[in-house]
């Protein structure tokens, strides 16, 4: 009898020692990150129960190569501001030598109503790993100041509310340009209007980022507040996005010089000018040879010196003579403050702007008559 109770504790030991050697399969849980933090605007302005928020994580550490998402939010019906997210992404995508930022936007009624208009940098170089981001508010289509030309020549990138406006779209790391047809340069788009419909047609067309596409809309230019909101910058505004044309581009158009071409001023300070009978039309001839410019501000001549390059263009040592015009002084002194201040032009066919800074607002227009 104890040989049996001694033999069956035996039995029994071994095998709880068996079982305790035995290994238990190995669960491992994925280690992830998280940046955390609220969404807001401050604007007094309630959002709809169709209103959506969309925040993304994104490497920004190329400026040539469109931003890579890591993580990326979508709040439906998300309640009013402030707006609580959490993007969670894998550590082992983070690079200390890299940069990131997070992004939001708010699109409510089908429109882009608020948007991230700063980089908001996270996780490395410093940052870490909260964002309260505070949106700007974006105006809806055909709101806003607009700088009309009224001249009898037009073309598309010159200002008006609801102009067609045809040229060259492309979109990279989270920043979009657009260049009309006729013209030598590019603006940044706003993220208002009919933007994203835009944006979105140009995602879906299957062209690579940062790739031009051939657009249509009818749209305006206005200032608006920079990318890093320490100064305003001219940008394009779409008020009704129209359609691709993928297989269209701009076709070649002839350019009128810079120099050695009788500029007539139209418009100045945004204003159309109108030169009273008897008067003599305002202009400006840049001298191609001595680098001199010489010209009539309406009631006096002018003269002096300039130095330009592709884009840039500087006026020294303007004089003129000491007339007194009273019918035509405000638009004397508007245009000799708009060459004074000048730093840099763009030439679109035949009409040239006299521009206050390279993403500065025009100062002057003035059509091509040549010598």
């Amino acid at each position: 009898m104890k040989t049996r109770i001694f033999l069956a504790l035996a039995l029994l030991s071994a095998f709880l020692v068996a079982c305790g050697g035995s290994e238990e399969p190995e669960v491992e849980s994925a280690e992830t990150g998280a940046v955390s933090g609220t969404v807001t605007y401050r604007e007094r302005i309630a959002l709809s129960d169709s209103a959506v928020v969309e925040v993304q994580l994104q490497d920004v550490s190329r400026q040539d190569a469109p931003a890579g998402v890591l993580a990326r939010q979508r709040i439906t019906n998300p309640g009013q501001v402030p707006i609580a997210f959490e993007l969670v992404y894998d550590p082992k995508d983070i690079d200390e030598r890299m940069s990131y930022s997070v992004s939001a936007r708010i699109i409510d009624g089908g429109q882009l109503r608020f948007v991230s208009d700063t980089a908001t940098p996270v996780l490395t170089r410093g940052a870490g790993n909260r964002a309260d981001l505070v949106l700007t508010g974006v105006r809806a289509p055909g709101i806003g100041k607009t700088m009309p030309f009224k001249s009898r020549k037009r073309t598309p990138e010159q200002v008006a509310s609801g102009f067609e406006m045809t040229g060259m779209f492309r979109y990279l790391a989270d920043a979009a340009r657009f260049r009309a047809c006729g013209s030598t340069r590019s603006f940044p788009v706003a993220m208002e209007g009919d933007y994203l419909e835009l944006e979105n047609a140009y995602l879906k067309s299957g062209v690579e980022p940062g790739e031009e596409i051939m657009v249509a809309f009818t749209g305006r230019r206005l200032e608006r507040p920079s990318m890093e909101g320490n100064h305003s910058e001219v940008k394009i505004i779409v008020d009704k996005f129209n359609k691709l044309l993928p297989d269209n581009a701009c076709p070649e158009t002839a350019r009128a010089s810079l120099t050695d071409t009788y500029w007539k001023l139209v418009e100045v300070n945004s204003e159309e000018v109108v030169t009273p009978p008897g008067m003599k039309e305002a202009h400006l001839v840049l001298g191609g040879t001595d680098s001199r410019a010489r010209g009539h501000a309406g009631c006096n001549r002018f003269f002096g010196g300039f130095e330009a390059d592709e884009a840039s263009l500087a006026f020294s040592a303007l004089g003129s003579t000491m007339m007194a015009c009273p019918e035509t002084m405000d638009t004397e002194r508007a245009f000799l403050a708009a060459l004074d201040a000048t730093a840099s032009f763009v030439i679109q066919g035949e009409v040239l702007e006299l521009i206050d800074g390279p993403e500065g607002k025009v100062l002057a227009r003035l059509e091509a008559v040549y010598l």
